[in-house]
């Protein structure tokens, strides 16, 4: 079917999808571009290919009835030592002791785990040095999970990055109230990769939906880590650990968490203006 034909079927102004996109034999990243082109956002995309064609304007019925705004989660996710080093995973930033994650193979569990967190993503929330790593290197590369990734809304923490181009944002003034606003704009998961200051700010500002770690089986004694000074402890809960491939690599999944009860609500409840 063409891209007209397909478009019949997008009614724009309720931004609903009539025809599960995978009945129409549209692949995902097809169907990002062509809601591209309709300008529906990307968030309703994410949601409408994930329910394989349940119409997203039935989230807008149900915020009319409980008179609630659904919010954006986010969510860090994260390549990590065992001793909590997340510097230079992939040996490009001229860490002496960079590129350790090639050390280890995942196996195809674990890229298949990446692959879906990209297809469930909305959006990226990145840090500027991650952010400009990622802007030399995808662009130009190909496969499923770069055309996901170049696809996807970018919004970038920074007070120096001007014009960025390639689907980007800049979130400048504070870093606090500009991700909080940002929730309330973005429906879906707005995913950080890397950006590990960023992160640190997140978790101590009780802006953290979920937390990914997969942890790779090596003390390296040296780097910049992932948890720093917050002004408080923070409980989390685990969701998930499972191993992925046969080199020890563990993914561990952890949810904020207040007296073993999840936090999800009373952080959206703070995000509210």
């Amino acid at each position: 079917m063409s891209d007209t034909g397909i478009a019949g079927r997008l009614d724009v102004s309720r931004q609903t999808v009539t025809t599960p996109p995978k009945r129409l034999g549209v692949t995902h990243w097809s169907f990002r571009l062509l809601a591209a082109k309709s300008n529906i956002d990307h968030a309703t995309v994410a949601r409408a290919w994930k329910d394989y064609g349940v119409q997203p304007w039935r989230s807008y019925i149900s915020r009319r009835r409980t008179g609630r705004q659904q919010m954006g989660r986010i969510i860090v996710t994260e390549h990590m030592t065992l001793d909590g080093v997340v510097e230079d995973n992939g040996g490009v930033e001229g860490f002496e002791r960079g590129g350790w994650q090639f050390r280890f193979d995942p196996g195809e569990d674990g890229r298949s785990f990446k692959l879906q967190e990209m297809r469930n993503s909305a959006a990226l929330l990145l840090g500027r040095v991650t952010y400009d790593l990622f802007a030399r290197h995808w662009p130009s590369a190909r496969g499923e999970l770069a055309d996901l990734l170049n696809a996807l809304p970018k919004y970038v923490v920074s007070s120096t990055l001007e014009n960025p181009g390639w689907n980007t944002r800049v979130l400048d003034g504070d870093p606090v109230e500009r991700i909080a606003e940002l929730t309330r704009e973005v429906q879906g998961d707005i995913v950080v990769h890397g950006s590990f200051q960023l992160a640190q700010t997140l978790i101590d500002n009780d802006l953290l939906d979920e937390l990914r770690m997969m942890v790779f089986p090596v003390v390296l004694g040296d780097g910049k880590r992932l948890f720093g000074p917050t002004r408080e402890s923070k409980r989390l809960q685990l969701v998930e650990s499972r191993q992925l491939g046969s080199d020890g690599v563990l993914l561990v999944t952890y949810r904020p968490a207040t007296n073993g009860e999840p936090k999800s609500a009373a952080i959206r409840r703070l995000r509210q203006p």
